[in-house]
């Protein structure tokens, strides 16, 4: 199921559903995180007009408060995208591999195993009942 729709979800304790008033409540957490980032970037944004100082590699990085905090957000940003992509790759991974082995399955049921067909093999070649050809081997 997709992780965004809800579909399908359990919840740990008893693996039942889980109930409306738990995504409720969900919802409502989530919406107070969005209020505090908000605030908090604001915030950030609007008094960060004092200078900084970084010290990168014996260079040094003069920047605002608020450049600080758009570049940290941009960084964060960019490392949520990746985590997403690399989530992304190895469910498309995950899924290739599960359509692999049901087919490598699918097609060792359709086809004999490979010792009944040597065994069926065997059953068409007649015994040597010749002596000759007994000697040729043993010698």
């Amino acid at each position: 199921m997709d992780a965004l729709s809800g579909g399908g979800r359990k919840s740990a304790a008893n693996g039942e559903p889980n109930s409306l008033e738990e995504d409720v409540t969900m919802l409502i957490i989530g919406l107070l995180l969005l209020v505090a980032v908000a605030a908090v970037a604001t915030a950030a944004i609007s008094g960060g007009a004092a200078p900084i100082n970084f010290d990168v590699f014996n260079n040094t990085i003069e920047s605002t408060g608020t450049g600080a905090f758009l570049i940290g957000a941009a960084a964060g940003a960019a490392l949520v995208i990746g985590l997403w992509l690399v989530w992304l790759g190895s469910r498309h991974i995950k899924a290739r591999r599960r359509e692999y082995s049901r087919l490598r399955r699918a097609e060792k049921s359709r086809r004999p195993d490979s010792r009944d067909r040597d065994r069926a093999r065997t059953k068409d070649v007649p015994a040597t009942s010749n002596p000759k050809d007994e000697e040729l081997v043993s010698h």
